[in-house]
């Protein structure tokens, strides 16, 4: 326990730390007391437990204006301690014991429904039998096996005379009785199978089963802050700025914008990509890389793949890339405004020459080292171009948002 005397207060100890924007202030129980009592009541989300604060850093983070996804993800932290991990351990052995237990039902539940299930099939095999007087079929076909060594022509023929007549008659039958005889030897043997309460029974273990699974994970899995998550809220905001610059830049008014292609929705692969964009044009492209980082390109020309690859000229100048990441936009060069987009089709998206950024089919290899080529980023000073968009040397793309863009 910390020992950290007040010297207003005689044998009262430094419990709370007081933050605000003129001062950091140590107090004790009697300090904050006195305050609250000159009617300037403190907020308690504006003190620190002193105590709380040593032994967990987490606690700082409650000052600092970060992600509430992180703030959350920090301040859970502590309860993952070896005592309430130990102690969680021991409930879920308990747990796996009735899981066990119900799994030994489960499997001497499905036993009994094999056995149901194949004497229902004989039942209904049975009357299906009498119903076409199957015996006459069989002692036909029996006759024959049994003479099968002094089988003589004569012999054969009679028999499939005999066969003959059995057909006719089985096809003389009326129709529509005997639609009306299966239906009901099928609908008695339904009534008989749903009447089986032990399928609820069963029905209910699985659901058990599930549940405790569920319970079993939120236990012992920390809540990682998720990257796409978080992506989904910085681009809400920052898709309107790009929107905005995409306007100015073609010096026209934006009438819609459509999401065409969305990796995590459509497949984050060459072929699928390639599916949703060819033959478009005007297309804003977002990516999310696996180290959280956000960029992308907008282009007004038209993606049109070959087997050979071909770049793409923008006449209008209007084609940029972005880093969300580092609040930056690289325009395109005038010298080199005939190499804005490259079109492979065992490509991904690919834009400039060298590359400035090129993705590969899998969305996962590339790079971006020769970043600032055809598109201008000196203006930036950028000292690791290899990792400036991506946050690695590889994409590692993990969502790629496709907007087509209408113009009024």
């Amino acid at each position: 326990m910390l020992q950290i005397p007040c010297f207003q207060h005689d044998k009262s100890l430094k419990k709370f730390i007081l933050i605000n924007k003129m001062e950091t202030k140590m107090l004790c129980d009697v300090c904050l007391t006195e305050i609250n009592q000159k009617s300037n009541q403190v907020n308690p989300d504006d003190l620190i437990y002193l105590y709380n604060a040593y032994k967990t850093p987490e606690i700082l983070l409650k000052k600092i204006n970060i992600s509430k996804d992180l703030l959350n993800f920090f301040m859970e932290q502590p309860n993952y301690d070896e005592f309430q991990l130990n102690h969680q351990i021991k409930i879920l052995e308990k747990r796996v014991e009735e899981i066990n237990h119900f799994l030994q039902g489960m499997l001497q539940e499905l036993k009994s429904k094999v056995i149901f299930i194949l004497e229902l099939k004989s039942k209904i095999r049975n009357e299906l039998e009498h119903e076409f007087q199957f015996n006459n079929f069989k002692n036909i076909i029996d006759n024959l096996e049994i003479s099968r060594e002094s089988l003589t022509q004569q012999i054969l023929e009679q028999n499939e005379q005999h066969l003959h007549q059995y057909f006719q008659k089985l096809m003389s039958n009326d129709v529509e009785n005997l639609n009306k005889t299966l239906y009901q030897i099928l609908e008695k043997r339904r009534l008989e199978f749903e009447n089986q309460e032990q399928f609820l029974k069963l029905e209910e273990y699985f659901h058990h089963i599930t549940y405790k699974h569920q319970q079993l994970i939120k236990q012992i899995q920390p809540n990682f802050p998720n990257v796409l998550i978080n992506y989904r809220s910085i681009i809400e905001q920052y898709k309107q700025k790009l929107f905005d610059i995409i306007g100015l830049r073609q010096e026209k008014t934006i009438k819609s914008n459509q999401l065409i292609y969305q990796g995590t929705r459509d497949g984050l692969q060459g072929d699928q990509f390639w599916y949703y964009i060819k033959g478009r044009s005007n297309l804003l492209m977002i990516f999310l890389s696996k180290s959280g980082y956000v960029f992308g390109a907008y282009t007004p020309c038209l993606w049109t793949p070959t087997f050979t690859g071909k770049y793409v000229q923008d006449d209008s100048l209007s084609s940029f890339l972005f880093s969300q990441t580092h609040d930056q936009i690289y325009p395109i060069k005038y010298n080199q405004r005939d190499k804005a987009i490259y079109c492979k089709y065992d490509y991904g998206p690919c834009f400039g020459s060298g590359w400035d950024i090129k993705i590969l089919s899998d969305f996962q290899e590339g790079s971006s080292n020769h970043i600032g080529t055809t598109y201008k980023c000196d203006q930036y000073l950028i000292d690791k171009k290899k990792i400036h968009l991506f946050g690695q040397c590889k994409p590692l793309i993990i969502e790629c948002e496709i907007f087509q863009i209408c113009f009024i």
